[in-house]
């Protein structure tokens, strides 16, 4: 399995809410390689603020990013930089994103193990402090 992360990327202002994600990967040379690249400009005024608040936005990207690269690329990392405002978009909560991979039948396309009778997601969710 090729194993790959997402970056994202966030800036609220007054009128839009622009997030940034980018997957990449290590291939074998050992650089770095962008295989992704996904750009959401959202209108403040006319976007779901629940799918904000909850993360989900940041979840479907991640998805969308699972589904269209091949099969054999397994995400084991998503870095995301705080939000600006928390009180109009957040980072989605792992739990969340567990469940959601789980009813899309997602759950091959990254690192899991079983814990009782249940598989628990072994990808990583890195949350960053980003100045500037």
């Amino acid at each position: 399995m090729k194993q790959y992360q997402i970056n994202f990327e966030n800036k609220v202002n007054r009128d839009k809410i622009i997030i940034h994600y980018t997957a990449s990967w290590v291939p074998p040379t050992g650089k770095r390689q962008v295989v992704y690249v996904g750009h959401e400009e959202l209108t403040r005024d006319f976007v779901c603020s629940r799918l904000l608040l909850t993360g989900e936005v940041a979840i479907k990207a991640i998805c969308q990013v699972m589904e269209i690269l091949p099969a054999d690329f397994q995400l084991v990392e998503v870095d995301f930089a705080q939000p600006q405002n928390k009180q109009i978009l957040n980072i989605p909560d792992f739990k969340r994103f567990s469940g959601y991979l789980k009813q899309r039948h997602l759950l091959r396309r990254v690192p899991t193990h079983q814990e009782a009778d249940e598989i628990v997601v072994d990808t990583q969710f890195v949350k960053e402090l980003r100045i500037g």
